[in-house]
């Protein structure tokens, strides 16, 4: 199981692949949604969407 750290990495960078967003764009999105945006981040791109069960493109279907 990844760390908070590693979690928190992955999901910034994917969620930046994903939008067309710098980096730096997670951060900047918890500072406007606070607590939920910090899990958004951490649970949802970097634990869930880095599964390698289902491809991005299912993912998103799903």
């Amino acid at each position: 199981m990844a760390t908070h750290a590693e979690r928190r990495k992955a999901g910034s960078e994917l969620l930046a692949a994903m939008t067309g967003q710098p980096v730096g764009f997670a951060s900047a999105a918890e500072q406007r949604t606070g607590a939920f945006g910090s899990f958004v981040v951490d649970y949802s791109f970097g634990q869930v969407w880095q599964d390698d069960e289902l491809s991005r493109r299912a993912r998103n279907i799903v």
